[in-house]
C-alpha cells in the first residue's frame, strides 16, 4: 500500500501541489506510516501537506492536523500532540463540512491524554462527548463507542465489587459492538477481548476470564501468521510489541488458575510464539 500511495502522491504533486486531492493523498500515506510505526516520516509528511494546502480550515485540514497529532503521539511527544488535537477539534467543529466521526475520535484521544495527566474527571467528560457525538451524529455502532466503553471498563475494573461487575458489562458491550461491525474473526478486536478478560479476572470470574483470554490469543495468533515478516527484524519486533505481553497470560496462570491445564497451555503457547518457536 505504501508504494502505491507514494506514487499517487507524486502524481498529485506534479499536477497541483496545493490541491485538496494532493493533501488527501498525503493524509492517507501519513496514516499508513503511523500504522507502520514510522512517526518521524509521517510527522514530516503531515507538516508539509499543511504548509502546502491553500485552505487553512475545513474538515481536510482538521484531519491533517489530527494526523500530525497521532504521529506526535507515536513519537512520544504527548504535550505537543494534545495541543494539535485540540486545534484539530476546533477545526472539525467550526467547519461547515462537519466531520463528526473525526471529532469523536479526537475527543476520545483527548480523554486519554487527560487520564494520563491524572485528571479522571476531565477524561470522563471528553469520553462522554466522544460517545454522544458518535451515537447522535454518526452511528450507534461506531467503533469509537466501543473504545470509550473499553476505557471506562479498565478504570472500573480497579474499583469496588460493584464497579468490577459494571466493568464486565461495559467490556462485553465493546466486544459486541466491534464484533457486529468487524466480524468475530477480525484480529483487531483481540484487544477488546483482553479488556473483557481482565475485567472478569478482577471480579473473580476465572473461567469466563480464561475463555476470553483464549479468544484473544486465538485472534492474535491469526494476526501473527497474517503479518509475519521474514528477514526484517525491526518490523518483526514491532509486530511482537503490538501483541498482548506474555506476562499477562503467565500472570493469569500462576496467580489465578495455577492448577488449570488450559490456562497453563495458554501461557505456554504465548511464550513460545513470542520467542519465535511457535508461529501458528
Amino acid at each position: 500500500a505504501e508504494t502505491a500511495l507514494r506514487r499517487a502522491l507524486e502524481i498529485f504533486l506534479r499536477l497541483n501541489p496545493q490541491s485538496e486531492e494532493t493533501a488527501a493523498a498525503a493524509m492517507v500515506l501519513g496514516m499508513n506510516l503511523v500504522m507502520q510505526d514510522d512517526p518521524v516520516s509521517a510527522r514530516g509528511l503531515f507538516r508539509e501537506a499543511l504548509a502546502r494546502v491553500k485552505r487553512k480550515d475545513g474538515s481536510l485540514v482538521a484531519s491533517l492536523t489530527a494526523g500530525l497529532a497521532y504521529a506526535m503521539m507515536k513519537k512520544g511527544d504527548s504535550a505537543a500532540a494534545e495541543v494539535e488535537l485540540q486545534r484539530a477539534l476546533d477545526l472539525a467543529t467550526q467547519s461547515s463540512e462537519k466531520n463528526y466521526s473525526g471529532a469523536a475520535e479526537i475527543l476520545y484521544q483527548l480523554g486519554n491524554f487527560r487520564l494520563q495527566a491524572g485528571e479522571r474527571g476531565q477524561a470522563a467528560t471528553f469520553w462522554a462527548r466522544a460517545e454522544e457525538t458518535a451515537r447522535r451524529e454518526v452511528d450507534p455502532g461506531h467503533p469509537i463507542i466501543a473504545y470509550v466503553l473499553e476505557a471506562r471498563a479498565q478504570l472500573l475494573a480497579k474499583g469496588t465489587a460493584t464497579e468490577k461487575e459494571q466493568s464486565i458489562l461495559l467490556a462485553s458491550d465493546a466486544v459486541k459492538i466491534l464484533t457486529e461491525r468487524l466480524g468475530a474473526s477480525e484480529p483487531l478486536i483481540a484487544e477488546a477481548w483482553g479488556i473483557r478478560a481482565e475485567a472478569e479476572w478482577s471480579a473473580g470470574r476465572l473461567a469466563a476470564a480464561r475463555s476470553s483470554f483464549e479468544t484473544q490469543a486465538h485472534l492474535e495468533a491469526a494476526n501473527f501468521t497474517r503479518q509475519l515478516v521474514l528477514k526484517d527484524e525491526t518490523r518483526y519486533q514491532k509486530m511482537l510489541k503490538s501483541q498482548t505481553p506474555t506476562d499477562v497470560y503467565l500472570s493469569f496462570h500462576w496467580n489465578a488458575m495455577p492448577d488449570d491445564a488450559a490456562s497453563a497451555r495458554l501461557a505456554f503457547e504465548a511464550a513460545l510464539q513470542r520467542n519465535r518457536t511457535l508461529q501458528d
